[in-house]
Formats: C-alpha cells, sequence, structure tokens
C-alpha cells in the first residue's frame, strides 16, 4: 500500500474548480515535486492530504488511514507551510523545542532535539535569537527544522523557497536532498523548476485543476535544468526559462 493515496479528489471555491478529480499515490522514500503555477491548488491539496481540509468528494489514504477521521496520523508527518508560524518573540532554540513538546518528543529530549536540528540547517550561531530578527532565508531553514523535531517518515514542504534570494534557495533544496538521501519521504510544492531537478524529485504537474505525472517536457534533462518555473497557458504547461544576465 503507498503511504500517500488520494483518488478523485475534487474542491469548488464558488464557481472555481480548484481540484478536479485528483488522484495521487507516493511511496515510502519517494520525492515527488508537485509542480504548479501560483493559485494551482497545491496548498489546497496538501492541506488535504494531512487532513486539514476537507474535499467535497473524493478519498485521502495517509499511512492507510483517513487523516481527517484519525488525525493521529498526522502526527507521523512533518509539514512546513509557506508561512512558518512562529511566535516572533521567542528565540530559535525555544520555538524548536516547545514544538517538540507539542509533537510528543519527552522535556529532557526537546532541547537536545532543537539543538541538533539548529545545527543541521546552519542556524546554531542564532539559536538564542529572536525570531522575529531572522531574515527572510533564516525563518524558511527554521521551518524545515520544525517540520524534522519528531523525525517523522513524510515531510510535506509547501513552496519552501519562496522569497529566498539564489544561495538561499539553494541552501533548502540542498537540504531537502538530504532528507531524500536519509530515506524520508518528501512532498514537495513548489512552482520553480530548479526546486525539482535538484532534488532529484519526480515531477508532478497540477494544472486546470489536474495532475499529471509525468516527465515535465520532452526537451533533455540539461535544457530541463536551466527552466526556472512552471505556468499555465490555457490547458498547455508552460516551462519559464531562467533570465540569463
Amino acid at each position: 500500500m503507498s503511504l500517500i493515496q488520494l483518488s478523485d479528489v475534487r474542491v469548488r471555491y464558488g464557481d472555481k474548480t480548484v481540484l478536479d478529480g485528483v488522484g495521487l499515490e507516493v511511496d515510502s522514500s519517494e520525492t515527488v515535486g508537485l509542480l504548479g503555477p501560483n493559485g494551482a491548488g497545491k496548498t489546497t491539496l496538501t492541506r488535504i492530504l494531512l487532513g486539514l481540509e476537507a474535499p467535497e468528494t473524493g478519498e485521502v489514504s495517509l499511512y492507510g488511514a483517513d487523516p481527517r477521521t484519525d488525525p493521529s496520523v498526522r502526527e507521523r508527518v512533518g509539514y512546513a507551510p509557506e508561512v512558518p508560524p512562529f511566535d516572533e518573540s521567542v528565540s530559535g532554540r525555544n520555538a524548536l523545542a516547545g514544538y517538540a513538546r507539542l509533537m510528543g518528543v519527552p522535556r529532557e529530549q526537546a532541547f537536545g532535539r532543537a539543538d541538533s536540528l539548529l545545527s543541521t540547517v546552519g542556524l546554531t550561531d542564532a539559536a538564542e535569537q529572536a525570531v522575529g530578527e531572522y531574515s527572510k532565508g533564516m525563518k524558511q531553514r527554521l521551518n524545515l527544522a520544525r517540520s524534522l523535531v519528531h523525525d517523522p517518515d513524510l515531510v510535506v514542504l509547501d513552496e519552501p523557497t519562496s522569497g529566498l534570494d539564489p544561495a538561499g534557495k539553494t541552501e533548502i533544496r540542498e537540504l531537502v536532498q538530504e532528507l531524500a538521501d536519509q530515506g524520508k519521504t518528501v512532498l514537495l510544492s513548489t512552482h520553480e523548476m530548479p526546486s525539482v531537478t535538484q532534488t532529484g524529485a519526480q515531477p508532478v504537474i497540477l494544472s486546470n485543476g489536474r495532475l499529471h505525472r509525468r516527465e515535465p517536457t520532452t526537451k533533455p534533462d540539461a535544457l530541463v535544468a536551466t527552466y526556472e518555473e512552471v505556468t499555465t497557458r490555457g490547458d498547455d504547461v508552460v516551462f519559464v526559462p531562467q533570465e540569463r544576465s
């Protein structure tokens, strides 16, 4: 049985169909890049997967259970939303340790776990600094660390490189690749092609409410890697090349 299974998932907001019969299967230790332009419904899809939102129709299975009726399965998932949900008045170390406690990590292990993850994401020197003083890139790295405090097998990342400069994006993508190398199952939601190609993720394109699991273009891999983001034009998937200086 696949770790993630969605079948015929449909969602409408008013007259707009956001998800139109979406089906998706993700196996253990697989890295999947959910590609689509902003507003395509990627966040809606991830929220439905986690049981945070209900589809109008369709079936959702996470670890073989429905996350809406068995919320305990969500405890096995690390989730990093696009907007990090931090109390900016506390230090990065306290933010991670507090969330670790919420996720069931024993008190005597919470700060050790926080320190280890701060080292992993390169924030040791900023451990005692208030989150509100962090840069956007630092917050995104802390957000990724937050999703890992309970050592989940499945990690769901929603636009983890949003708003970052090229160096910050590279750092996050390298961390995602490390998760894959550790055997984690990763679902990466993004509109940026390099976030998929540089992490070795299997591309899945969300276009006009439907998923297409295939290679995103027939162009050679070397050329695919030069594309910056994916968008749509009518019923077509369009790949936007990187700007060249």
